[in-house]
């Protein structure tokens, strides 16, 4: 019995270990992939899962099928920045200039675009779901709730369009009156 006991101890502590470790590792893997993007302006296919972008410079980054799962991007500049398939759910960004950006199926699931710059940006296929557009902007306008539906984005009765208000799915467009 006390053989047991000390062996599920034993395997408890070296889960625990292994746990840290990956961890320990998967941060510096995302820190070496942010000095990476910072220097080259691109970062296909990598992981920058919950990295700390706040107000970085990536116009005309490249970052096609990239992890920006819950990244800090608040403010950053993204001006024509090619964030086609990335999976930025959760992400901040806040302010963010997307000008010209291509989010062609971006997963931005939950992402916080409040006052985001959308003008030019490739929305089609985005998929929005649960995302916060309240005041989102196309240059110096507010982008109005019937430019984001007609946008080829997909969203849901989650999404918030910026008029504040929530998406309903059986509203009419006005570009289809």
């Amino acid at each position: 019995m006390k053989n047991n006991q000390v062996s599920l101890h034993m395997l408890y502590a070296l889960s625990s270990i292994l746990l840290v470790s990956n961890s320990l590792h998967a941060m510096m893997e995302i820190q070496q992939n942010v000095k990476k993007l910072l220097k080259r302006k691109s970062c296909q296919d990598c992981n920058l899962h919950m990295a700390f972008l706040s107000g970085e410079n990536l116009g005309s980054a490249d970052l096609q099928r990239a992890d920006l799962r819950m990244a800090d991007l608040y403010r950053a500049n993204l001006y024509e920045a090619n964030l086609e398939g990335a999976d930025l759910r959760g992400a901040d960004l806040r302010g963010a200039n997307l000008y010209g950006a291509k989010l062609n199926g971006a997963n931005l699931y939950g992402a916080k675009l409040e006052g985001a710059n959308f003008e030019e940006a490739d929305l089609n296929g985005a998929f929005l779901y649960g995302a916060n557009l309240a005041g989102v902007k196309k240059g110096k306008y507010f982008m109005t709730d019937e430019e984001i539906i007609d946008s080829g984005a997909f969203l849901d009765e989650k999404t918030t369009l910026p008029s504040g208000e929530k998406y309903e799915p059986t509203r009419t467009m006005k570009s289809s009156l």
